[in-house]
């Protein structure tokens, strides 16, 4: 079983990324900081247990069930 994973980001998501990586951790280089910030977020979708694999876009992200 491959454990790889690939996320393709727009500009403006990794903006939003390093800038909340920023808030969070100003010390923290953003080539630390941006990926444990994309792993906490899939960690709050998998304890809601909503199901990714479902989805092929941000608005369909946006209508799982399971996310408030």
């Amino acid at each position: 079983m491959d454990s790889e994973i690939e996320i393709e980001l727009l500009p403006h998501q990794l903006h939003y990324l390093e800038q909340t990586a920023r808030a969070i951790n100003p010390d923290m280089p953003l080539a630390f900081g941006g990926p444990h910030l994309i792993r906490a977020i899939l960690e709050r979708f998998v304890e809601r247990g909503v199901d990714l694999t479902r989805a092929l876009s941000e608005g369909e992200i946006a209508r799982l069930p399971g996310r408030d």
